[in-house]
């Protein structure tokens, strides 16, 4: 069964959504599906964690979507690949806390993926903190950055496959690169309506 709307298509005939398996029911763990386009594969990720939110995928076949940072907290990020089945915890293991990425939460499980595997997400450091951050992680888990440090909340980031994350930032329009350089804003004159650019798009 469908959940919900939360349904993501690549370029190359793949399909990635929440569902919920047959004979499980609603209360239960919702799991990340994938099919092709023709309905001549179907795949059930069995994670065993409750996903809070829609999966995105780029055109090599790697899903990602939040999932429990540890028990009982939905912050994390996983990423799976369809290609070999496997799944990857970006907040379990060493290379994560060598890494730093244990010190981040996923706020409002806002990220986005790119085709060179790329993902950046929407992050905060405490529980306290009042405003969000960008980060960014690739799909094997290294690579992990912290990308601002505003006084103001960036949220709701795109990026395309030449690293440029255009994301919003006070209500107004900002871009910067993945390695964390040429941050500039590109609106000064308009105002955002709060989650206007939750689906926001790169080319």
């Amino acid at each position: 069964e469908l959940w919900e709307t939360n349904l993501a298509r690549n370029n190359v005939g793949h399909l990635a959504f929440l569902c919920f398996p047959e004979g499980t029911q609603y209360s239960e763990t919702i799991e990340i599906c994938s099919m092709t386009e023709d309905g001549s594969e179907f795949v059930v990720y069995h994670a065993h964690e409750n996903y809070e939110n829609g999966p995105v995928i780029n055109d090599s076949g790697f899903i990602v979507s939040n999932c429990e940072r540890q028990l009982g907290d939905p912050r994390g990020l996983c990423v799976i690949d369809i290609l070999y089945s496997d799944r990857l915890h970006l907040f379990e293991g060493p290379q994560a806390r060598q890494s730093g990425v244990l010190d981040s939460f996923v706020v409002g499980q806002r990220y986005n993926l790119n085709n060179e595997g790329q993902i950046v997400y929407q992050c905060a450091f405490t529980d306290e903190t009042q405003e969000s951050e960008l980060c960014l992680i690739n799909v094997d888990g290294t690579g992990f950055r912290q990308l601002t440090d505003n006084r103001i909340d960036d949220e709701s980031p795109a990026i395309n496959d030449d690293g440029v994350i255009a994301y919003v930032c006070g209500n107004q329009l900002c871009v910067i690169n993945a390695d964390g350089t040429e941050q500039r804003q590109l609106t000064d004159q308009i105002v955002l309506p709060p989650g206007a650019f939750a689906k926001l798009k790169m080319n």
